[in-house]
C-alpha cells in the first residue's frame, strides 16, 4: 500500500512521543510506501488534486525506536496525485482548515481517508460535545462556552467548585489549558480579558474540574 499523511511539518515532530510518527513508523515497518505533506502543500492542476510530498525512502531494517526511525529516515520531495494513494491519514493540528477538506472532497471516492471528511466537519472542535445530552453532568463536565468576559467571570464566581479549567475550543495537546482557582479572583477580570484578546479572541470552554478528572 501507499499511504499519505497530511500533517504538520516533519521538523515539528517530537521524535520521542509523537503519535503520528508512531503510525508512520508502523507503516514503514509493514513495508508500505509512506509520504507526508502539510495542508499548505495541496494543489489542483488540470482538475487533478496533488500534493508536494516528502517521501520516506525504503529501509532494509526499520529502527525499533521512534527516535532512531526519525533520525535514520531519508526524505525526498516529490509532487504526487492524491488519488494514487491507497489511504490518507489526516493528522494536521487544529484549527481545521475548511479549504483543505475541499481538496480532499475531490478524491474521497478514490482513496480511503482517515477520519471521514463529514466527521471532521461535524466534530472539528470542542463544541461537538454540546450536541450530546447529559443533564446531570455524569459524563460531560458542567461546561460554559462564551466570548463574553462578564459571563465567564460570573460562572466562575457562582460555581460550587474551587477550581475550573479554561481552554480554547481549537486547542490541542493541552496547549492553552489554564487552571483557574476561586481563591485568586482579584485579577480574574483582567486575566480573562487578556486571554480573549491576545489568544486570537478565543471562544473559551469553561469546565468544572470535579467532573473532568
Amino acid at each position: 500500500m501507499n499511504v499519505c499523511f497530511i500533517m504538520y511539518p516533519w521538523e515539528n515532530i517530537d521524535p520521542e512521543n509523537d503519535t503520528s510518527l508512531a503510525l508512520i513508523r508502523e507503516c514503514a515497518k509493514r513495508g508500505h510506501g509512506v509520504a507526508m505533506c502539510t495542508p499548505a502543500n495541496l494543489t489542483i492542476r488540470d482538475s487533478v488534486t496533488s500534493a508536494f510530498c516528502m517521501v520516506i525512502g525504503r529501509m532494509d531494517k526499520v529502527p525499533s525506536t521512534l527516535k532512531g526511525f526519525y533520525r535514520k529516515a531519508e526524505l525526498r520531495e516529490e509532487m504526487l496525485p492524491l488519488a494514487g494513494f491507497d489511504a490518507i491519514f489526516f493528522r494536521a493540528n487544529p484549527p481545521l482548515d475548511p479549504l483543505m477538506l475541499n481538496f480532499l472532497d475531490s478524491v474521497k471516492d478514490d482513496v480511503f481517508i482517515i477520519n471521514s471528511l463529514q466527521g471532521m466537519r461535524e466534530a472539528n472542535n470542542k463544541l461537538y460535545t454540546a450536541a450530546f445530552g447529559d443533564a446531570h453532568s455524569n459524563i460531560i463536565p458542567n461546561t460554559h462556552v462564551s466570548k463574553n468576559k462578564e459571563y465567564l467571570v460570573k460562572q466562575i464566581k457562582e460555581s460550587k467548585c474551587d477550581k475550573m479549567i479554561l481552554k480554547p475550543l481549537n486547542g490541542f495537546g493541552g496547549s492553552g489549558v489554564i487552571l483557574i482557582e476561586k481563591s485568586a479572583m482579584n485579577n480574574i477580570n483582567s486575566f480573562i480579558a487578556g486571554l480573549l484578546y491576545y489568544q486570537c479572541r478565543w471562544n473559551v470552554k469553561l469546565c468544572n474540574t470535579s467532573r473532568l478528572y
